[in-house]
């Protein structure tokens, strides 16, 4: 009852936030940047259909219309005055397009059905991340990409947790062991602003969900290439996996 009482004075704070969410001075100083950087670590070949995780007002999953120029793409976010105001922005991206409220912990669309999930600046305010990163592992393709950027803190403030809000910090590493624990193998992380991280602790992790011949090979992935629509080992490719597997079509989520 305690638990659903704040996420319920949880979604209506950022409801009321949403309306001062695209302020240029804060979109320019710290979520553009972040932003930008993940979008220069992912692959770009093979990508139909995609899913923004706490999409906020939609000025990311925007960016990625721009990128993915044929991909169908999906805002999620559980604040319905973000998904509100992302909805205004729908008229200029056409039909390919989508906003919904959703729970990031527990999604209702099909398994294995996007081609590439993104999260940005949102994981640490949800109660369990880790369930957050299952659930956006069990909807990826195998071989798929997930983008993380999050607030991480450094390692002497590792233990930071602020239950009141239900804020969990992570350090870089711990955020890779998530993304470890959950399923995923990761193929770059970083800081958004190396020289900066002390005053700029943003980082990014870009991980693809494991395929099946992976879960069974303890061997570190060392010839993995990074190269688009490279997915695993040498000939494992996105086009093979497309062949052995029937996808379903990305759910339309229907707006509430």
């Amino acid at each position: 009852m305690i638990h659903r009482r704040q996420r319920h004075w949880r979604d209506r704070l950022w409801s009321l936030i949403a309306k001062a969410y695209d302020y240029p001075l804060l979109q320019r100083l710290v979520y553009r940047p972040t932003q930008q950087t993940l979008l220069r670590n992912l692959a770009t070949q093979n990508v139909f259909r995609i899913l923004d995780v706490g999409c906020g007002t939609g000025e990311f999953t925007l960016a990625l219309a721009n990128m993915f120029v044929e991909a169908e793409i999906t805002g999620l976010d559980m604040a319905q005055g973000m998904i509100e105001e992302a909805q205004t922005k729908v008229a200029n991206a056409g039909h390919r397009l989508h906003f919904a409220v959703a729970d990031a912990q527990q999604l209702t669309c099909s398994s294995t059905c996007y081609d590439l999930v993104t999260c940005t600046n949102s994981l640490i305010f949800y109660a369990h991340p880790k369930q957050a990163l299952r659930e956006m592992h069990r909807v990826l393709v195998p071989g798929a990409e997930l983008g993380l950027v999050n607030l991480v803190m450094p390692a002497w403030a590792r233990t930071l947790h602020l239950p009141i809000t239900g804020i969990h910090l992570p350090t870089l590493r711990e955020m890779e062991n998530w993304c470890d624990d959950t399923g995923f193998r990761i193929k770059a992380s970083g800081y958004v602003h190396p020289k900066m991280a002390w005053i700029f602790p943003f980082g990014y992790l870009v991980c693809t969900r494991l395929v099946e011949a992976d879960l069974n090979d303890p061997m570190p992935f060392s010839d993995i290439k990074k190269c688009p629509g490279e997915v695993g080992r040498q000939g494992i490719t996105a086009e093979n996996i497309s062949r052995c597997m029937i996808r379903p079509r990305a759910q339309k989520w229907e707006f509430r």
